[in-house]
């Protein structure tokens, strides 16, 4: 009884297999008829017909991409960065930030060059003198 269950199974499956199989065939077939008929369509025309289709193509793709808004771009905002700008004299320096390496990050090169940093102070070059303590907190300028 299972023996025969089986083979009526098998022939069961095989057509619905063929089933399937002739259904697509027949939309392949579909697919390339619809892709002769394209081609042929093509064959018949003439090359300013093709030529003019293809403008429109162009144009039409072109249309949807571009906008007024993507053409007006708003202009770049320049964000200075430290050390390009005088951010302000050593004092002002010392109370915003405190830190000799961000102070010494923040000055121009001229600041830089007037200054030198000796362990946590900041020594004036052309006197000698002290000018910041960081310990302390202290601007002597």
């Amino acid at each position: 009884m299972s023996s025969t269950k089986s083979i009526l199974r098998k022939i069961g499956t095989e057509t619905h297999r063929e089933e399937l199989e002739n259904e697509r065939l027949k939309e392949n077939y579909e697919q390339i008829r619809i892709n002769d008929d394209k081609i042929e369509e093509e064959r018949n025309k003439s090359e300013s017909t093709k030529t003019h289709e293809r403008y429109r193509r162009k144009q039409k793709s072109t249309e949807n991409g571009m906008s007024i808004e993507n053409l007006i771009k708003p202009a770049k905002k320049i964000v200075q960065k430290p050390g390009t700008y005088f951010h302000g004299p050593l004092k002002k320096l010392a109370e915003e930030f405190g830190d000799i390496k961000t102070m010494t990050y923040y000055m121009t090169v001229g600041q830089l060059t007037k200054y030198s940093e000796e362990g946590q102070q900041l020594i004036n070059i052309r006197t000698g003198k002290l000018a910041y303590d960081e310990e302390t907190q202290e601007c002597f300028e």
